[in-house]
């Protein structure tokens, strides 16, 4: 098992963790690997008051065309939840590698959140956390909880 070693140049994530601690803590968290449901599904995790409570990945028709693909995952992340989360975060995509439709993906997962707190999280934040972690099997679920267990550590090491 290696040793968890937070990835240095992200000191804006680090606060925004940080500042949030509480809310990640104590609320309801909802972490999403984006996907457009494309050649990949987007995974999900889902924590109450800092415990994993549900994940698996949003099922959504490859064969449909790119704006009903959306649709379907605007409707299936509002209704992961009874409520809006108090978190809702996803993994930081950025440049010219990410699809266009990787990106719309992005913007429609934040937007069918409607959580107060939106933290984008950078890659190898959540992979130093999969790292430690030798049952780890990369998989669009698994890297939803890693997001989600990288963000409950930092809050809780922020937070005590």
């Amino acid at each position: 098992m290696n040793e968890l070693v937070w990835p240095a140049g992200h000191e804006a994530f680090y606060k925004q963790v940080k500042d949030s601690a509480d809310q990640i803590l104590s609320g309801v968290v909802l972490a999403i690997d984006p996907s457009s449901g494309g050649s990949s599904k987007p995974g999900f995790a889902l924590a109450r008051e800092g415990q994993l409570k549900h994940s698996g990945v949003i099922n959504i028709l490859q064969m449909l065309p790119i704006e009903r693909r959306l649709q379907q995952l605007y409707l299936r992340i509002k209704a992961l939840t009874n409520d809006v989360p108090n978190v809702f975060a996803i993994e930081r995509i950025r440049g010219r590698t990410a699809h266009a439709h990787l990106q719309w993906a992005v913007g429609t997962s934040i937007a069918a959140s409607q959580a107060p707190i939106f933290i984008e999280i950078p890659t190898d934040i959540w992979k130093a956390v999969a790292k430690t972690d030798p049952k780890y099997k990369k998989g669009d679920e698994a890297d939803a909880i890693k997001m989600l267990e990288a963000l409950l550590l930092l809050a809780g090491n922020e937070h005590s």
